[in-house]
């Protein structure tokens, strides 16, 4: 006999399966193997293009790019965009 159990972790890619087998001989004699395997996500996504830094005369900044990223676990990894003005 085989059964399968997941518990859930901390996020959606983090969780671990547990695994159980018994065999049964004909005298009722029962033996069992459990597996536990650790699923996780320790890779951070890579952006796919990042703007180089630029140089501009008085208010020609140019426009945020729209930029995005790949994740090996995730199909669509989420971009946050935070824009700071320091004078210098």
């Amino acid at each position: 006999m085989y059964s399968e159990t997941k518990i859930d972790g901390s996020c959606p890619d983090s969780y671990t399966l547990v695994r159980k087998w018994t065999a049964t001989d004909n005298c009722g004699n029962s033996a069992t193997g459990v597996q536990n395997i650790q699923v996780g996500d320790s890779s951070p996504p890579v952006f796919t293009i990042t703007p180089t830094d630029v140089t501009v005369e008085c208010d020609a900044v140019p426009g945020a790019a729209t930029v995005t990223a790949t994740d090996d676990c995730d199909v669509t990894a989420t971009v946050t965009y935070n824009e700071v003005k320091t004078l210098w």
